[in-house]
């Protein structure tokens, strides 16, 4: 039986063209999917593939036991659709909403929802995206570094706070980067699957960048600058690098064969432009909000604008 991770990486593989003729082919069918899935491929909880029908939920929704971990589940176990309440029509419109970059207060009023409604919606769709990125993995020629932001404490209680509030208007004691900066590690390939990761405070390090080894794995060349740290890791993972060389009171934007680090550039400047259309992001959904953004990019390049809410909804 074909699992879903497989199935995410072999689409992750086609072409545009390829990708928005399957699409096509799937949304041509008479009897559309009613719920996530119709046919519930593994256990949410174990991954066993060894389950039965354990009756229906009072809304008629099929469910399952599994005789692994014995753990009851039904096909939205575990999704962003789980003890939601919205219909179907509901969730696509504020889906296309979120992709349209609305605020939440805008997203309410054209939902007619409570703001607190859409706040919840957003992070179970952002965490459902979160975990889909987590399985991509990068190929061929990859650009790599890393971008840096503000650790932002938006939302924590006084009692839980780490270190004193920071005041408006007060310089900081500490310029440049260090540990009160966040530390992203960010890479794209040449099929445009891309990695946005929190690593860790302060400046990147060998073991930061360690990490994500397995995202490197069919990787054959690197393009970066020429911080050691980097030259140590592609070094462990027996690549070639091209680096943007450094020359004394001469700023170089190119490798000596003509690669840069265009689109990782380009990935910081959307990172800080969610950032301040938000008013800052908290450090505790920062992750979610990345992966929301690479996977919004993706749909971007591979289909058209709209059919993007429901190949979200379907995943």
């Amino acid at each position: 039986m074909i699992n879903k991770i497989d199935l995410i990486n072999e689409l992750n593989k086609l072409s545009i063209k390829n990708y928005e003729d399957v699409f096509s082919f799937i949304m041509s069918f008479n009897n559309p999917i009613e719920s996530k899935s119709d046919i519930c491929l593994n256990c949410p909880h174990c991954g066993s593939v060894e389950f039965v029908k354990n009756g229906k939920t009072n809304k008629g929704i099929q469910r399952y036991i599994c005789r692994e971990c014995n753990k009851s589940f039904c096909d939205t176990s575990n999704t962003f659709l789980y003890r939601s309440r919205c219909t179907e029509d509901i969730w696509l419109k504020f889906i296309d909403c979120e992709i349209s970059g609305l605020s939440l207060k805008e997203t309410a009023y054209y939902n007619n929802l409570s703001v607190t409604t859409c706040f919840y919606m957003r992070h179970k769709l952002y965490k459902a995206i979160r975990n889909l990125k987590m399985k991509e993995t990068l190929s061929s020629k990859v650009e790599l570094d890393c971008i840096y932001t503000k650790i932002n404490l938006k939302g924590t209680k006084p009692s839980n706070m780490p270190r004193h509030s920071k005041k408006r208007g007060n310089t900081s004691a500490y310029s440049g980067i260090s540990h009160h900066k966040v530390c992203i590690v960010a890479a794209i390939d040449e099929n445009d699957n891309m990695l946005l990761e929190i690593a860790g405070v302060g400046s990147e390090s060998m073991e930061k960048y360690t990490k994500y080894t397995d995202k490197f794995m069919d990787t054959t060349l690197i393009i970066s600058d020429s911080k050691p740290c980097i030259q140590q890791f592609v070094n462990n993972l027996g690549v070639k690098n091209d680096k943007v060389p450094v020359i004394a009171n001469k700023k170089r934007y190119t490798t000596n064969l003509g690669n840069s680090l265009g689109d990782i550039n380009q990935l910081a400047t959307g990172i800080t432009k969610i950032i301040k259309n938000s008013h800052g992001v908290s450090i505790r959904h920062l992750q979610d909000y990345l992966s929301f953004y690479l996977y919004k990019k993706q749909l971007h390049y591979r289909t058209n604008r709209k059919d993007h809410a429901n190949i979200m909804y379907s995943y």
